[in-house]
């Protein structure tokens, strides 16, 4: 009688060990990154933390240098292109700070009104941090 089919080889023990550390190094490996984008990231919070500090001693009587580094540092921390820093009084804000290319307020007397139809009008109102990967797309939504 003739026997017909597929056998299976079953994977030798030395085999499977290795798959096994395979596996393990490869998580170890995964830790590490992260370990090392975690340690990356406190170096830039430690960063900007002495950069606005030294503003900080700079410029003791004036606050504007110091709001235009914490704006700086903000965008960088972020990775984001632009950032402003808006100043709350009474029912509306002021722009304090900015950094980046996107247009805007400026000047003395120039003030945004707070509503939900914009990001931080909605962050006040919510009393909530909100983020938005990309603010053009939301503008033009």
């Amino acid at each position: 009688m003739t026997r017909l089919g597929v056998s299976k080889k079953k994977k030798s023990p030395r085999a499977t060990e290795l798959s096994q550390l395979k596996k393990e190094l490869q998580s170890v490996s995964e830790q590490l990154e992260s370990c090392k984008r975690e340690l990356a990231e406190g170096r830039e919070r430690e960063t900007a933390t002495s950069e606005i500090l030294r503003e900080i001693a700079s410029s003791p009587t004036d606050i504007q240098p110091v709001l235009d580094v914490v704006v700086e540092c903000a965008a960088k921390l972020c990775a984001a292109n632009d950032a402003v820093l808006l100043r709350l009084e009474g029912d509306s804000l002021r722009p304090s700070a900015h950094c980046g290319p996107m247009p805007t307020l400026r000047g003395p007397g120039q003030q945004l009104s707070i509503g939900r139809g914009t990001v931080h009008g909605r962050a006040i109102i919510e009393r909530k941090t909100i983020h938005i990967e990309d603010i053009a797309t939301e503008i033009e939504n």
